[in-house]
């Protein structure tokens, strides 16, 4: 699982919430989301190995797309 944060957000600040919520990552990186066209804060992609966008979720969830976004991985 790779985690993409907005480029003015700290990775070391990130890591230390997923590690507190045992939320184990890959990786870590930072994007310009103006140029992902990102329209929402969280927004996940769920992208197979030859990097085909499959599922796209914006904003905050309700707990049953969740449980959705879940089971996908």
């Amino acid at each position: 699982m790779i985690v993409a944060l907005h480029e003015q957000t700290p990775v070391e600040e990130e890591q230390k919430i997923l590690d507190k919520n045992n939320v184990k990552v890959d990786k870590i990186i930072q994007l310009d989301m103006d140029k992902m066209n990102v329209q929402g804060v969280p927004t996940m992609l769920l992208v197979d190995k030859q990097g085909k966008v499959l599922e796209i979720w914006n904003g905050r969830l309700p707990e049953d797309e969740q449980k959705k976004v879940l089971a996908a991985l």
